[in-house]
């Protein structure tokens, strides 16, 4: 798999680029393109931590872009557990294309983070987002070379 493939797919190490997260693991592997996958993410300023259950599929496509998708499913493979709310992500896409120099990231997500969220706290989250994906870019920058602009 290519350097971003490896970096968007393993959830084991998503913590080191997602602040947000503390844990993450492969519940089941569904074939060469798809897997269910549990995130864990930690409170915060007194408000509950979040987990979640996600389908993710993904693929290569003929420009060379990395698609991956993911959304929520319930599984009895993933149990709820105590003290953390199970957030409801409706849609989320990474889709990472080659250009020259590099790769240009596009990140979409729905997510409803469930259970009661302080006005504040919403506007922290959405805020450090920005810091997540600007650590997700440093670590493709690192990991992934550029290609050349030929071609």
């Amino acid at each position: 798999a290519s350097g971003e493939a490896r970096i968007l797919r393993n959830v084991e190490q998503r913590p080191t680029w997602d602040d947000l997260c503390d844990f993450g693991n492969v519940v089941r592997r569904l074939g060469a393109a798809a897997d269910m996958v549990y995130l864990s993410y930690q409170g915060k300023l007194g408000v509950c931590a979040r987990d979640l259950c996600l389908l993710r599929g993904w693929r290569r496509e003929a420009d060379g872009s990395l698609v991956l998708v993911s959304h929520s499913v319930e599984s009895d493979d993933v149990p709820r557990v105590a003290g953390k709310v199970r957030a409801h992500l409706h849609n989320c896409a990474y889709i990472c294309a080659p250009v020259a120099g590099g790769c240009r990231l596009t990140y979409v997500i729905k997510l409803d983070m469930k259970g009661y969220i302080p006005l504040f706290f919403t506007n922290l989250i959405q805020s450090q987002h920005t810091f997540v994906i600007a650590s997700l870019r440093r670590t493709l920058e690192q990991d992934c070379p550029p290609i050349d602009g030929s071609g």
